[in-house]
């Protein structure tokens, strides 16, 4: 009874409630940027057509981020809605609406982060493609 207790403390209040959510997006966001992060780091080290063959053949072991499945399904020419499972569009619908819901600044400022850094993944695998 008392563990009850003690995790029922830690959502008392629609304010902590809150903020556990936001903690939650926040680290899945992280999580997902972690990941992109890995796949930019090996693409950057493509210099040759062989390499960017074996970084193609290598790209399954980014599946956990959504960025690189993202980039997976376009170059494999699949819908990019095939890229998603239902927990992550869940997590997307989520994270707009806290950014719309709160209208904080720093929550605008992920949001075009967000926006910005998928406009130029989409431009320049335009580019490459």
């Amino acid at each position: 009874m008392k563990i009850i207790r003690a995790i029922d403390s830690f959502f008392a209040s629609f304010e902590q409630r809150l903020a556990w959510v936001e903690t939650g997006v926040l680290g899945w966001w992280l999580w997902q940027f972690v990941w992109l992060g890995f796949m930019m780091v090996d693409l950057w080290r493509v210099r040759d057509v062989d390499a960017l063959f074996k970084f193609y053949e290598s790209m399954n072991r980014y599946s956990a981020g959504l960025f690189p499945r993202i980039a997976f399904a376009a170059m494999n020419a699949k819908k990019i809605a095939s890229a998603f499972t239902p927990g992550e569009l869940f997590l997307l619908v989520l994270s707009l609406g806290l950014v719309l819901s709160l209208r904080k600044k720093a929550g605008y400022f992920l949001a075009g982060l967000v926006a910005g850094l998928l406009g130029w993944i989409a431009g320049w695998m335009v580019v490459g493609l």
